[in-house]
């Protein structure tokens, strides 16, 4: 016979909740009693919106109710003997972890920095000379394709992925270009 907690848990998901309280943000060091209190939803405390107290924890229920519950209850438990005051929720994000991660890793991916390019890796893909590619940069095809995202001493800064559509439909004139163009 299988054990009946085993068997309870795999069933279980894990859940991540956001949760401010209606009380304001306290002092560190009830903060880090908070904290310490609910180590094992592996707990971090922050301060929320309108200044309110506001933690980010873990939660393994077998529902989003569950969940939502047992997190309430132990965070109103951590605060009450942390403060002796009660607090009740006014604001709760719950999602299961995966959706959590997968949240964290979007957000991460959008405020990584983007591949750069200047004059030199430029005239790399375009196989041409760095002078090359300030005149290349001059005309109007350039200009509508390819937008600087930062111009330094050395020159300017372009997307990387901007450069390379750029690349893609450029055609490359034999030779060198005439002296009226």
């Amino acid at each position: 016979m299988p054990d009946t907690d085993l068997t309870t848990e795999a069933a279980m998901k894990w859940w991540s909740l956001y949760v401010e309280m209606a009380v304001p943000s306290f002092a560190p060091d009830i903060h880090e009693e908070v904290m310490r209190r609910l180590a094992r939803h592996h707990a971090a405390t922050t301060t929320g919106h309108d200044e309110r107290f506001a933690i980010q924890l873990t939660v393994n229920a077998d529902s989003l109710a569950a969940a939502v519950a047992a997190a309430t209850t132990d965070i109103s438990d951590a605060l009450e003997a942390a403060t002796g005051r009660h607090a009740d929720p006014v604001r709760i994000e719950a999602m299961t972890e995966e959706e959590f991660d997968a949240e964290q890793e979007a957000a991460a991916r959008a405020a990584a920095v983007p591949e750069l390019m200047g004059r030199q890796e430029i005239a790399d893909l375009l196989g041409v000379t760095p002078q090359r590619v300030n005149a290349i940069a001059r005309t109007a095809a350039w200009r509508a394709a390819v937008v600087p995202v930062q111009t330094l001493r050395n020159g300017a800064l372009y997307l990387a992925d901007q450069v390379r559509d750029f690349a893609a439909s450029w055609t490359r004139a034999p030779g060198r270009p005439s002296k009226n163009a």
